[in-house]
C-alpha cells in the first residue's frame, strides 16, 4: 500500500472483500465495487495474495497433524494419470485437543514431484515428531 495512488480506503475496502467472501474475489468484480480501473484491481489482488500467502508459509501445522492428498480438476481417470487440466495437491491441518481442525493449509503439488502410487495411498497421519 506505500506509495500507492490508490486510496487507503480502497485498500481496506478490497482485504475486507478478499478476506470475508466465501466464493473468492476476481478482479473484475473488485474493480466496479471500489471504482478503480482492472489493471488496478488485479494489481491490488495481486499484492493482497502475496502477502497472504508469505503469511501462510511463516505459519506451521503443529500438534497432531492430519495430511490427505487429492486430484482436483477435470477429467479424472483413475487409469490415466497427469492429465493437464489435473492438479495434485496436499491438504494438512492441525487438529485441536477435541479432534476438530484449527487450522488448515492447501498446498499445490507439482506434477514433476508426484508419484503415482502416493495420491491412491489412502489417508496419512504424521505426528510433528515425525516431521
Amino acid at each position: 500500500m506505500a506509495g500507492s495512488r490508490t486510496s487507503l480506503h480502497k485498500w481496506l475496502t478490497a482485504i475486507f472483500l478478499i478476506s470475508r467472501t466465501e466464493q473468492g474475489t476476481n478482479a473484475v468484480a473488485l474493480s466496479k465495487i471500489i471504482s478503480v480501473t482492472y489493471k488496478t484491481a488485479w494489481l491490488i489482488l495481486h499484492k493482497i495474495r502475496h502477502a497472504i500467502s508469505t503469511a501462510d508459509q511463516r505459519t506451521l501445522l503443529s500438534g497432531i497433524v492430519q495430511v490427505n492428498s487429492a486430484v482436483y480438476g477435470k477429467p479424472y481417470n483413475p487409469y490415466y494419470r497427469n492429465h493437464p487440466q489435473e492438479h495434485y495437491l496436499l491438504a494438512g491441518s492441525s487438529l485441536s485437543i477435541q479432534g476438530e481442525p484449527s487450522y488448515i493449509k492447501l498446498k499445490l503439488v507439482p506434477k514433476i514431484h508426484v508419484k503415482k502410487s502416493f495420491f491412491n495411498a489412502p489417508r496419512h497421519w504424521i505426528s510433528p515428531n515425525n516431521i
